[in-house]
């Protein structure tokens, strides 16, 4: 799936969520929430079917889905784009050798 983040498109979805996309944007580096990640989705045309089937694959693959969508919309450059994935990369590592106590480490 490939967003398409356009002025309307956001605008639209800045309505129906009441959300600034710019303030949500900045939650993508530290600590995205669910429903932020939806609604970063939806302002690049994506539906709430296609965000579940992408987060069915895991979080990275919602993540990367949005960064790329808004690299290619000319909101991140490609070096940010990246970084993400690096730091997604990273975390997939830590995970795999340290989880934490009671988490649920998916492999």
């Amino acid at each position: 799936m490939k967003l398409n983040y356009k002025a309307s498109n956001i605008a639209k979805a800045e309505r129906e969520h009441n959300l600034n996309f710019f303030d949500m944007l900045t939650t993508l580096g530290s600590k995205p929430s669910i429903s932020g990640l939806l609604f970063l989705f939806e302002a690049g045309n994506g539906t709430a079917e296609d965000f579940d089937a992408a987060f069915k694959e895991g979080i990275d693959k919602v993540l990367m889905t949005i960064m790329e969508g808004l690299s290619d919309a000319g909101f991140l450059g490609q070096e940010d784009v990246r970084v993400m994935k690096r730091q997604l990369e990273d975390q997939k590592k830590i995970q795999k050798t340290s989880p934490s106590s009671g988490e649920i480490v998916k492999s």
